[in-house]
C-alpha cells in the first residue's frame, strides 16, 4: 500500500500545475490490476505517449482516466480505434482555491 498522506496529496494538486502532477495521484489497487490485466497498461501506456499527463486507472479498474490533453490534437478524435476502447470527454470538478474545506476527512 501506500504511504502517501492524503493532505501531502492535496497539497501537490493545489499547487500551480498541481492536477498535471501524475505523482499526487495514487490508487494501490492499479498494480495488481494491472500486472492481472495487461491490457489496461498498455491503454495507459499508449495514453501517456500521445501527451496526456496524468493517465490512471480509476478504482478497481473500471475505467481510466486522463488529465492534460495533448496540446495541438483534438482531445479524443479517433481515440476508441487505437485503444479499441470506448472514449468520453469530461470536465473535472475542482473547489475555488481559497476554499479550505476538507473534502477527504481526517
Amino acid at each position: 500500500l501506500s504511504d502517501a498522506k492524503p493532505t501531502e496529496l492535496l497539497k501537490r494538486m493545489r499547487a500551480p500545475g498541481g492536477l498535471f502532477d501524475a505523482e499526487a495521484y495514487v490508487n494501490d489497487l492499479e498494480p495488481p490490476a494491472l500486472s492481472l490485466l495487461p491490457r489496461l497498461a498498455d491503454i495507459k501506456t499508449e495514453l501517456r505517449s500521445r501527451g496526456w499527463k496524468v493517465a490512471m486507472m480509476s478504482g478497481s479498474g473500471t475505467s481510466v482516466f486522463c488529465l492534460g490533453p495533448p496540446e495541438g490534437a483534438p482531445a479524443l478524435e479517433g481515440w476508441d480505434e487505437v485503444l479499441q476502447a470506448t472514449c468520453f470527454a469530461t470536465e473535472f470538478a475542482a473547489r475555488d482555491a481559497n476554499d479550505e474545506t476538507v473534502w477527504y476527512g481526517e
